[in-house]
């Protein structure tokens, strides 16, 4: 054997390029390996095995006499019609600790798994007496000692008894969502993680269906030493300060994803929340994910709780409509977030009511909301989507983009106004002002009346004023005439070609739509032309 592959890091390098691309857990060729060479066994196992999904395989690998594979006929419970068999795996007998061997074998060399119910992935269902007997047989607690990442969101009720024989002080990634268990059952499972991952890092729990013991959610938040990364979806009438006082209580969080019940309104309380601004304040977040939020007062009080933090990002999802009441939020933006440190801002208006379907005329965002986030000098990404028309001119616009040097990605609310017979008021000149001003560029959405560039060069990009790295160009809702004009206007202005998205009403499509696709279509041309 030549020489380089007496080395174990060489030998894994070269295994996992037989892996399956598309991850799959069913990998023949490593199999094939372990099967068949005796070197290079043990690292083929380690390996296949280290990804599972399911404990299928892993009871299967007890004495063909302990268990069975039974099919599910249709009507069962839990059947579920698909172009593959079904069937359920029931033990036949006790199992005695000899049964265990390969079991554990096999099962210290796992650090990956996620459960998933016998409806989704899998085909062989797991009935809770199975499970049961299993948990209370197991002679080694963890069973999984290797274990660093679990997947429960889909676990389904069968698996209850199963769970805590999967947490160890290796776990470092723990997902758990009471869509398929008890909630009261899913905050043990944390509270016990809690007690035997210290280490744990991340954390993911959906929580948005019972009621919750906050108390002891909050004690098993403050137990984690390295806890970097929290994704929390909060139940109905959460008390969402004293939660976050217990985060704050953990010295390596970083990032924080929050998704709101709908209804009601999370609790604020006033004296909780002094003292998270005043005394007891996150200074370690570097990225904050707040997602469903219903109304923009709760969120423009929550802000300043960030004060401190060297954040980076911050996205904020609402499901509410845009009002221009919302313009105050991104003032409170630039008021409480750290101006030299943010490169992305996202604020979507994800409302499920659009304006479109009433007719009435959509709120302006003015200058006036973008003058605060001109002090945010690092931006990289800005988003800002919603059912809003836009209320600036090229020259204000050049006002806002002139501070953001470092902008890649530039995302502004879609123009959907044509029906109503509105024109946005931004031309192609805009893009000219984002060639000065944010040279590295990559991926614009805006909405521009490109019916008034023409040919003769006036309009056109001085030499030099390029977008070099820009590859898409999302111009919804963006009125045109001559789509030659605007090809020669865009190829000298992205001379690497970007791609063009183009999208708006059924009316407007109609009559726009076929020109920005000739436009995209000259453009392909032109690019080879200047090879």
């Amino acid at each position: 054997m030549h020489r380089a592959l007496e080395t174990p890091e060489i030998i894994t390098l070269i295994l996992r390029y037989a892996k399956t691309p598309d991850g799959s857990t069913d990998n023949p060729t490593l199999a094939a390996v372990a099967r068949t060479c005796r070197i290079l066994s043990d690292i083929a196992l380690d390996l296949l095995w280290e990804r599972q999904e399911g404990l299928v395989n892993f009871i299967r690998c007890m004495p063909e006499d302990a268990w069975v594979l039974e099919p599910v006929s249709e009507g069962e419970d839990g059947y579920v019609a698909h172009d593959k068999p079904r069937a359920r795996l029931n033990l036949t007998r006790d199992i005695i600790p000899g049964d265990w061997s390969r079991f554990n074998f096999y099962a210290s060399r796992t650090k990956d798994l996620t459960l998933y119910d016998h409806g989704m992935r899998l085909r062989v269902a797991l009935p809770a007496a199975t499970l049961t007997v299993l948990a209370l047989s197991c002679p080694v607690n963890p069973l999984f000692p290797s274990l660093q990442n679990v997947h429960a969101q889909h676990a389904p009720k069968s698996h209850i008894n199963f769970l805590p024989t999967l947490v160890s002080p290796a776990l470092r990634r723990f997902a758990l969502s009471d869509d398929c268990l008890p909630t009261w059952h899913c905050i043990y499972i944390v509270a016990y993680v809690a007690h035997r991952s210290r280490d744990l890092e991340e954390l993911r729990l959906d929580l948005g269906t019972g009621e919750v013991d906050i108390a002891l959610l909050q004690e098993s938040l403050e137990s984690f030493r390295k806890l970097r990364l929290v994704d929390l979806r909060l139940p109905p009438g959460s008390d969402i300060c004293s939660m976050f006082k217990s985060m704050t209580l953990c010295p390596s969080l970083s990032s924080i994803t929050i998704i709101f019940p709908r209804t009601p309104t999370p609790i604020i309380r006033p004296d909780v929340l002094r003292d998270l601004v005043e005394t007891q304040h996150f200074t370690r977040i570097a990225e904050v994910y707040f997602r469903s939020i219903g109304s923009i007062s709760v969120m423009s009080r929550l802000l300043p709780i960030f004060s401190s933090s060297a954040l980076k990002t911050l996205v904020l999802s609402f499901s509410c409509c845009f009002t221009e009441v919302a313009q105050q939020l991104l003032v409170d933006i630039g008021r409480h977030i750290d101006h030299a440190t943010l490169q992305r801002l996202e604020v979507n208006f994800l409302d499920l009511d659009s304006l479109a379907e009433t007719g009435d005329p959509y709120p302006a965002l003015s200058l006036a909301a973008f003058i605060p986030l001109r002090a945010f000098r690092q931006m990289r990404i800005f988003a800002f989507n919603a059912d809003a028309d836009l209320d600036l001119d090229d020259e204000d616009f050049r006002d806002v983009v002139k501070s953001w040097p470092m902008l890649r990605e530039l995302h502004l609310p879609k123009f959907r106004g044509l029906h109503l017979g509105h024109v946005p008021k931004l031309t192609l000149g805009t893009l000219l002002s984002l060639a000065d001003y944010c040279p590295m560029l990559e991926m614009i959405t805006v909405a521009l009346d490109a019916t008034a560039v023409n040919a003769s060069g006036s309009s056109r990009p001085a030499a030099g004023i390029t977008l070099p790295s820009l590859t898409r160009l999302d111009i919804s809702g963006s009125p045109i005439r001559s789509p030659l004009d605007v090809a020669l206007f865009l190829s000298d202005l992205c001379p690497q070609r970007c791609d063009i998205d183009w999208y708006t009403s059924p009316y407007a499509a109609s009559v726009y739509k076929p020109r920005w696709l000739e436009v995209q279509s000259l453009l392909g041309v032109l690019c080879i032309v200047r090879r």
